[in-house]
Parts: structure tokens; C-alpha cells; sequence
């Protein structure tokens, strides 16, 4: 059986830059370019338009905010902006965001623990592989769930053989300095404007396909 998500996660866990930068949220901020250069925001000369902010990284989030809520025409134009910034900044954003963190990390730690056990078995000495799981994986295993296995933290082959493997994930918001002036009707978009936060369903997230 081929798991075409499984497989992607092998290619991004075995390359050769280990760090996954992923943005979840994308602002764009329709501000006069002499109030973004003076802001300093998007580079001492304006020419870095795009920038990618930690999603905890409040302080600097704010500053973004500040730059967009010094036009008060855009506050009438593009309400849809403060929506957004009012779900970057509240704590079910940042919740759900660390939920899914937890579910990604899981994911990752089986996809290099089967990796793992079948290209370097040598490293789980005399032990079943699957031993490093509470409760233990049996050997005939062919999909495992969040809510049904999770990694015995506890056993050194974590930190000494997966954790080398183990891509670091950073959520991130990405605003992005425009000039076009998307929010005139001429100009607008399909769907812009729109903002939606509901319930994030990450299920799909917390099951890992054994590939053999």
C-alpha cells in the first residue's frame, strides 16, 4: 500500500536541511511605502517585502500591527486584516498551533523510527524495535495511531540515534508588503477578504502508515 504523505515526509526528514519552515498564516499590509521604509520592517531600504515571523513571536507580530493600524483608511478598506491579526495575537490560536505541533513531532518520530528499524535495525542492540513505543509496536504492525502509541521518552535510543533525524519545525506568519492595492474592487481577488478559525481538525496528522 502506498502512502504518497508518508513518503513526502521521508524525502523532507532525509534531506539535507533540517529545519521545516512553515507558514500559517499569509498577511498582506496595503500600506504607503514611506510609512513601511521609515517603519524599518521590510529591510532599511523596503527591499525585503516579504517577511516570515515566528508565530510566537508576539513583540515583533505587533510592530506589523502597529504599521497597519497607523492608516486608519485601511482599518475601513481591509477590516479583514485586524481579523486576522486579532486571531494571530489570541491564546485558541496559539493552542491549537502547539496541538499541532505535538501531532507533527509524533508523526515525525515514527516516520524516523521506521526509517530507523529497517535501513539500521543494528541500533536497537538486542532489543525489538518496537520496544521504544508505550506500549510496545508488535513486529506486524502496519499503521499506528497517535492515541494508541506514543514514544517512550524515557528509552536512550531517542536521543541517541532519532534525534539526529529529527527535523525542527517553526510555525510562522508571513506578511507581506503590497503596493497593489488589492482592496479596490478593480483590483480585488476571488475570495478576498475572506477569514475563517474554527476547530482545526488535525486527525489526519496523528496516524502514521508503516512502509516496509
Amino acid at each position: 500500500m502506498k502512502d504518497e504523505r508518508t513518503e513526502d515526509l521521508y524525502h523532507i526528514i532525509f534531506a539535507d536541511d533540517q529545519t521545516i519552515y512553515l507558514t500559517l498564516v499569509a498577511i498582506s499590509l496595503h500600506v504607503d511605502k514611506a510609512a513601511a521604509l521609515t517603519s524599518g520592517l521590510f529591510g532599511l531600504l523596503g527591499d525585503a517585502p516579504v517577511q516570515t515571523v515566528d508565530f510566537d513571536d508576539v513583540p515583533r507580530l505587533r510592530q506589523f500591527y502597529e504599521l497597519y493600524n497607523s492608516d486608519p483608511t485601511l482599518k475601513e478598506v481591509e477590516p479583514y486584516v485586524e481579523k486576522l491579526f486579532n486571531i494571530i495575537f489570541s491564546p485558541k490560536f496559539h493552542a491549537a498551533v502547539l496541538s499541532w505541533g505535538k501531532k507533527a513531532r509524533w508523526l515525525l518520530q515514527a516516520t524516523v523510527w521506521n526509517s530507523i528499524r529497517k535501513d539500521e535495525p543494528e541500533s536497537f542492540g538486542d532489543t525489538d524495535p518496537g520496544s521504544v513505543w508505550k506500549p510496545p509496536v508488535p513486529k506486524d504492525q502496519l499503521q499506528m495511531r497517535m492515541d494508541e502509541y506514543m514514544p517512550d521518552e524515557e528509552n536512550s535510543w531517542w536521543e541517541l540515534y532519532a534525534r539526529g533525524w529529527m527535523p525542527k519545525v517553526v510555525p510562522q506568519v508571513m506578511v507581506r508588503l503590497c503596493d497593489n492595492q488589492c482592496y479596490k474592487e478593480e483590483r480585488r481577488p476571488e475570495k478576498f477578504g475572506e477569514v475563517s478559525f474554527g476547530d482545526w481538525d488535525y486527525r489526519r496528522g496523528n496516524e502514521a502508515l508503516l512502509m516496509r
